[in-house]
């Protein structure tokens, strides 16, 4: 994170030169011409071709500052504030770098890109959010959303998280000095601003609902606080993940969820229920797989044996991302076979498309996919969806495989032998399968069988990707 200081010159204009919509002592924003003056010329070359720029974190001056937040093209949500003072002193307000103009006046508590290159803008009015949208030249709407409570989030596709605050008092351990807690409940509104969801538990901090792929964890159900021995809770509550609807994706009766790795950089999850040790894989296409071990570390490194060679030789050629090593064991995701594959293009010399010209998807904003299907790997389907997060199974697996193949050779489809259940391979995966089969990159069970329909396991999407690295790479 790289912090600039304001020029002394432009100091004096910029504090205490007059007040913000509704907070006193917050610094005016400057000028676009103080703006321009104030940041360096990189970043804003930078700002121009609309470049991430939110760890470039400060603009410091004398105790105010000036920071870098989402963006749309040139476009950035900017934040002023006096951190002495608190967050009550933020504003935000949205710059144009490319026009060298303010698009949307530095005076809101709070703006969030939202689909179509509108913003949404939020003004606190005491214990609520008076919400307005804006069109992406700044016109903003003077009649006010339909909207009523606390904004505490608003995410790109415009589903908004407002929150709601209780307090609770209990006895640590059912002992000692009652202590009072701060809890919230949240509700989420779609783009349409409907609610689609209420009564969603939240933590002591009120926070958006997330979500990762069309998909969020949540704790709902819980209309009421009770005290429990560790701390309050919210009664009749369940854990579980929603679809953007508002739905369940399969069980949603676990206690917790967690990452199954300690230090979060696998993002698959893990749950548990009471009155049972059994631990459970929580598959974000509905399933759920029982685990044998909760120990981090074995969820780390829990491979075949078989596999062992595999996984460390993708390793060491930097295919395996960091955030996939873990319980190899299991069914890959669609998007993982795009990360393996992707990382695989690059090892093998060739540059991948740049992601402003990679399609784009309503599920899925992570890079590997958009750049596998920007290199025809994978498709999306008709509703403009990808499913990165579902289970890939064995006849998907050897398309993309094939379509990765095709891009550097010709292969073989020849279907000679037939796999004894080739019947049961899906018309459009017969040359894939028997492609793959020929190459030596992926063949048939023990039983001698394909199992179109049988789930992918990780380490087997690993070694596929070895053989393909080295039969790619021969020159």
């Amino acid at each position: 994170m790289r912090k600039y200081l304001f020029c002394a010159a432009l100091l004096a204009a910029l504090m205490f030169t007059g007040v913000s919509a509704s907070t006193e002592g917050t610094p005016a924003a400057p000028t676009a011409g103080q703006l321009m003056q104030l940041i360096p010329a990189e970043l804003q070359q930078r700002a121009k071709a609309g470049a991430d720029l939110t760890d470039e974190q400060g603009l410091d001056a004398g105790g105010f500052t000036l920071e870098w937040g989402d963006h749309d093209g040139p476009n950035y949500i900017l934040k002023l504030s006096a951190p002495a003072q608190g967050e009550t002193s933020a504003k935000y307000g949205v710059f144009d770098f490319a026009a060298g103009k303010w698009r949307i006046p530095c005076i809101y508590d709070g703006v969030y890109c939202i689909p179509e290159h509108r913003y949404f803008l939020v003004v606190q009015d005491g214990d609520r959010s008076v919400c307005y949208e804006a069109e992406a030249d700044g016109t903003v709407n003077p009649q006010p959303l339909p909207i009523d409570g606390n904004v505490c989030g608003v995410d790109r596709q415009g589903y908004v998280t407002l929150y709601r605050t209780f307090e609770e008092s209990f006895r640590l351990y059912g002992w000692g000095d009652m202590i009072t807690g701060t809890y919230h409940l949240r509700s989420l509104l779609d783009n349409h601003y409907q609610i689609v969801l209420d009564y969603v538990a939240g933590s002591h901090a009120p926070a958006p609902i997330g979500f990762r792929d069309g998909v969020a964890m949540i704790e709902t159900g819980g209309t009421s606080l009770q005290s429990g021995k560790h701390e309050a809770y919210w009664a009749d509550s369940t854990v579980g993940f929603i679809n953007r609807k508002g739905e369940w994706i399969g069980r949603h009766d676990y206690n917790n969820i967690r990452s199954y790795v300690n230090d979060g950089s696998n993002d698959r999850s893990w749950g548990y229920r009471d009155g049972t040790q059994n631990i459970f894989w929580i598959v974000e296409d509905g399933g759920e797989v029982e685990l044998d071990t909760i120990s981090p570390e074995v969820f780390r490194e829990k491979h075949s044996s078989w596999a062992k060679g595999a996984i460390e030789q993708a390793k060491e050629r930097g295919l395996i991302s960091e955030n996939m090593q873990g319980y190899y064991t299991l069914a890959a995701y669609r998007e993982e076979l795009c990360s393996l594959l992707v990382n695989l293009y690059c090892k093998l010399g060739r540059e991948a498309p740049a992601l402003d010209t990679a399609p784009t998807f309503v599920d899925c904003e992570r890079a590997h996919v958009r750049i596998a299907a920007a290199l025809g790997i994978v498709s999306g389907d008709e509703h403009g969806e990808i499913h990165p997060r579902s289970r890939i199974t064995r006849q998907e697996a050897a398309d993309m495989l094939y379509r990765f193949t095709m891009l550097f050779r010709e292969a073989d489809s020849t279907a000679a032998p037939l796999y004894p259940d080739g019947a049961e391979i899906d018309e459009r995966f017969q040359a894939s399968a028997y492609a793959m089969r020929n190459l030596g990159v992926m063949t048939g069970l023990p039983d001698g069988n394909f199992a179109p329909d049988g789930y992918y396991p990780i380490e087997q999407a690993v070694a596929a990707v070895n053989r393909l690295y080295d039969l790619l790479s021969v020159k």
